[in-house]
Order: C-alpha cells, then sequence, then structure tokens
C-alpha cells in the first residue's frame, strides 16, 4: 500500500484516471471507494480488480488522500508516470519519497505540473518558517 496526497480536490473519475494512467489499466481494473464504502464491502471486493484507491478528503495543503492497495510498481517507474500525469492533468501530487523518516518530519516528493520535483518535509509544529515544509491536517472530512 502507498499513501499519496493530491493538492486539489479529485473526484472519483480523476482518481480512477490517475491510477489507470500510472499502472497502465485498463478503466474496468480500477475501483475507486470511501473509507465508508470499503467497510460496507467488507472482504468482498470485486475479482476483476487489479487496483483498489481508497479516496479521502483531508485539510491541509492537500485536499485528496489517495491510498492505493493491491498492485506494485518500482517507484522510479511509478514518479516517471505520475510525473507525467501531473504535467497533462495540471494537478500537484505528494508522495513518500525514499526517506520517508528522518526525525521528527517525513518527506515527500513534491510533484507539479511543470514536471519540476521537489522534496519536502511534512511539519508537525504551527510555524511553517519556509516553503519546503508542508502540512497535511490528520482530520478526515466526510465524503
Amino acid at each position: 500500500m502507498i499513501d499519496f496526497f493530491v493538492k486539489e480536490a479529485i473526484n472519483d473519475e480523476e482518481a480512477s484516471l490517475l491510477l489507470q494512467q500510472v499502472f497502465s489499466l485498463a478503466e474496468n481494473k480500477v475501483v475507486i471507494l470511501s473509507l465508508q464504502e470499503i467497510e460496507n464491502l467488507g472482504k468482498k471486493l470485486p475479482k476483476f480488480c487489479e487496483c483498489l484507491g481508497v479516496k479521502s478528503l483531508i485539510e491541509g495543503d492537500a485536499c485528496t488522500l489517495l491510498q492505493i492497495h493491491r498492485i506494485e510498481i518500482p517507484l522510479d517507474i511509478f514518479l516517471k508516470r505520475l510525473q507525467y500525469f501531473c504535467k497533462t492533468e495540471s494537478i500537484t501530487c505528494y508522495v513518500p519519497s525514499e526517506n520517508i523518516y528522518t526525525s521528527s518530519y517525513y518527506n515527500y516528493y513534491k510533484i507539479m505540473p511543470d514536471c519540476e520535483m521537489i522534496e519536502v518535509s511534512e511539519w508537525l509544529k504551527d510555524d511553517n518558517e519556509n516553503n519546503e515544509q508542508i502540512y497535511f491536517h490528520n482530520k478526515l472530512m466526510k465524503n
């Protein structure tokens, strides 16, 4: 599983398109559900599902949390394809970096539409002194 954040609020169709393009899957192989829908399904996911995305709306520097299940891809290929998607769809994503844990911060790659990718840190305090720190509020909003 990988958790990553999208700066913009995206709907289920946009989340599905993102996963289809990044993982090179047909539309019918990707399922996007909310946390509530996952709880209602239990363990009965559709058999055709090769990639499950659990989408939640959040607060902070990002509006969407997308948790990806049931599929594997090398990080370098994932980042390359996600960069292309961000550029073509004009969205910004935050993806955990290889050095995700350093002291009390989490490190992420910030992937922007202009294809620039920079490493940023999640900050846990109320003082954001520079643009290299981002804030994700852990309280999930209702879908």
